[in-house]
C-alpha cells in the first residue's frame, strides 16, 4: 500500500475523524489563534491528509496547535481538527520525524526547572497510596459551577459595598471546550459575568474573551503567545476594562496582567470577615 493511502488511513484510525468531509471552507484557520507561527494553515493540513502527502508529517503546525478546540467548534462538517493534529503528531513520532526531538528537548528543559526533591516525591506517593481507589463515579465540578449552584444572589448578600471596577472576564478555552464538558456556552458564556455582578463589579465583555492564550507554547518561547497576550489585553482595554480576570493558572501566566476570580472575590467580600 502506498504512503498516500496509508497516511489518510492511519490518521482516521488514530483520530476517528473523517477528513474527507472537509470542503476547505477555512473556518478552522480563521479561528486559530496560533497561525502566525504555523508553516501551514489548519485547513491546508487537512488537505494534505486528504491527499496523503508525506509533507504533512514534517509540518511544524501540528506541534504549534494548542488544542484549544476553536477550530473544532467552528467546523460545519463536525471534524475535530484538534484530534487530527494529535494524530499527525503521533504519526510523526512513530516515523521518527525530527519534530519529536524538538518537543522532547523542551520537555526536558521544563523537567529541569520543576524537579522535585526525593522527600517531595515520597510525600506524593504516600498521599496517593493513602487515598481510596477511584471508582470513576466522582462528578468533577469547577469552582465556578459550585458557586453558581450555591447561588450568586446569596453571595451578593456578603458584599459590603459596590466597588464598580470595570472587569473583563477572560474564559480562554479550557472552561468552555470541548463543549460536552464546558461549564457554559462556548460562544457566549455568562457565568463569570454573573459572578462579577454579584460581587459588585461591572463586567465588561470583549471580543477575545474566549480565544486561547497560546497554552503550553509559552514554555517553548513561541512569539505568537506574546502577540496573543497583547491582542487579548488590548481587546479588553478597548471595551473600557480596568482589570482582566481569569480562572486558569496558565492563562494567568501567559497574560501576566490578569487576576484570579477568587482574588477579586476576596477584595469584594473583605477577606474572611464573614466567616
Amino acid at each position: 500500500m502506498n504512503s498516500v493511502k496509508e497516511i489518510a488511513k492511519e490518521v482516521k484510525l488514530i483520530s476517528g475523524q473523517n477528513v474527507f468531509a472537509c470542503y476547505q471552507c477555512g473556518r478552522c484557520s480563521s479561528a486559530c489563534p496560533m497561525t502566525e507561527e504555523m508553516d501551514l494553515l489548519p485547513n491546508q493540513i487537512i488537505r494534505l491528509v486528504q491527499m496523503s502527502d508525506d509533507a504533512v508529517l514534517s509540518s511544524v503546525t501540528p506541534w504549534i496547535c494548542a488544542s484549544c478546540l476553536d477550530c473544532t467548534i467552528r467546523c460545519p462538517r463536525g471534524i475535530d481538527v484538534a484530534k487530527v493534529m494529535e494524530a499527525i503528531r503521533q504519526l510523526s513520532i512513530r516515523r521518527g520525524i525530527e519534530k519529536r526531538e524538538e518537543l522532547v528537548r523542551n520537555f526536558k528543559e521544563m523537567d529541569i526547572s520543576f524537579q522535585l526533591k526525593k522527600e517531595d516525591i515520597e510525600k506524593i506517593n504516600f498521599f496517593m497510596d493513602d487515598e481510596k481507589d477511584y471508582s470513576g463515579k466522582i462528578r468533577v465540578k469547577h469552582f465556578l459551577e459550585v458557586l453558581k449552584e450555591y447561588g450568586f444572589n446569596k453571595i451578593r448578600n456578603y458584599v459590603d459595598e459596590q466597588i464598580g471596577i470595570k472587569v473583563a472576564p477572560y474564559y480562554g478555552c479550557t472552561l468552555l471546550r470541548p463543549e460536552e464538558i464546558g461549564i457554559d456556552d462556548s460562544q457566549k458564556p455568562r457565568i463569570m459575568e454573573e459572578l462579577l455582578e454579584a460581587i459588585g463589579m461591572d463586567p465588561v465583555s470583549f471580543p477575545m474573551q474566549t480565544v486561547c492564550c497560546g497554552s503550553y507554547n509559552s514554555a517553548r518561547g513561541i512569539k505568537a503567545v506574546e502577540t496573543l497576550r497583547k491582542k487579548i489585553l488590548e481587546s479588553a482595554k478597548r471595551e473600557g476594562a480596568e482589570l482582566i480576570v481569569t480562572s486558569c493558572p496558565l492563562c494567568k501566566y501567559n497574560l501576566k496582567e490578569a487576576m484570579y476570580f477568587t482574588e477579586l472575590m476576596e477584595m469584594a467580600l473583605g477577606g474572611a470577615r464573614h466567616g
